[in-house]
Order: C-alpha cells, then structure tokens, then sequence
C-alpha cells in the first residue's frame, strides 16, 4: 500500500486513515519537530533514518509505539518527546545521543528495557517518570561516567538500579543534583 493512502498532512497535522501502522522515515528527514506524531495512536513502529539530528518536544507524545531504536545521529530528544506512549516497553538510544529531555519518557507504563549510552550528559526532570516496570536501566559506560551527567532533578520515581559496564549502581545515585 503506497504511503499516501495511508497519510495525509493538513494544516501541518498528521492524519491517520487506516488503524495501526508503522512508518518508515526517509533519509532526507535531519529533524522531527514538535509534537508532528502527537497523539497518533495508531503509530505503533517508527524507524528513524541515520540523518536524524533532533526529535522535537512532544514529537511522538501519546504514540502506541512498542520498541524504539533512537540512532546517535539524534543528539537530542526533546521533552515529552515519547511521554504516554503506553505500549513502549524497550527503548535502545544509540552512542552519540547527548541529552535526553525533560519527561521524555514519562508515564510508559509499559517501558521495562531502556539502554542508554556513555555518549549522554544531561538527562532532564522526571525523564522516566512513572515508568513502574523498570527495574534496572543499562548504560554503556563505566559507574563513574554515570556520576558525571548532569540530572537536572530525580530523573526516576522508581527505586531502579543502573547496571553499568563496571557494575552495578543502587538508589540513591544522584550525587551532582
């Protein structure tokens, strides 16, 4: 089915046609504005192409998205970039992402994987939210580099540990807030 069946864009707004369905982003997309996908409950997949450099606020606000793979061109979510997506349960953000904004991932009630790399240095208020079925998050670098990003406040409301390569890291680790 060609993609303009499926897809329309009015006054700047995504419309949806047909129930449930993934979408593919072509190469020539470098960003992803504000709230452009906000509440497209039938968005269940989203493949981001490796020009990417910026998922806006609200971007994806409200999707029924299941698995993400953010790629490290993206070198910064956005703030409620994925909040609400309540049927997101693993998300991988790739080496080369920097920053991951203020409740990004919040209130993913069915979010339990979520791997972030070294590359991080700011990781907004309440990103994760009331995500209630994380129980450890993975990080791809060392204890000491998680010690170095900046959290603007709790980043979790969970008692989750962060499983780095070097070991294990238990509540409270928030030394620099």
């Amino acid at each position: 089915m060609d993609i303009n069946d499926l897809l329309r864009i009015k006054d700047g707004v995504l419309e949806k046609f047909d129930p449930y369905f993934d979408f593919v982003l072509p190469d020539t997309v470098t960003a992803i504005s504000d709230a452009a996908f906000r509440d497209c409950f039938p968005l269940v997949g989203i493949e981001f192409p490796r020009t990417l450099q910026s998922i806006g606020d609200e971007a994806f606000y409200g999707c029924s998205i299941d698995i993400l793979e953010i790629p490290g061109s993206v070198k910064t979510i956005g703030s409620f970039a994925f909040e609400k997506c309540y049927r997101l349960e693993t998300v991988f953000i790739l080496e080369g992402v920097e920053e991951i904004g203020s409740r990004a991932f919040a209130d993913c009630e069915a979010l339990d994987e979520i791997w972030i790399p070294a590359t991080v240095k700011r990781i907004g208020p309440e990103a994760f939210y009331d995500c209630k079925n994380i129980i450890e998050v993975y990080f791809r670098g060392t204890m000491e580099q998680w010690q170095h990003i900046i959290f603007i406040d709790k980043i979790f409301n969970t008692g989750c540990n962060v499983r780095c390569f070097d070991g294990l890291l238990k509540p409270p680790y928030y030394d620099n807030i």
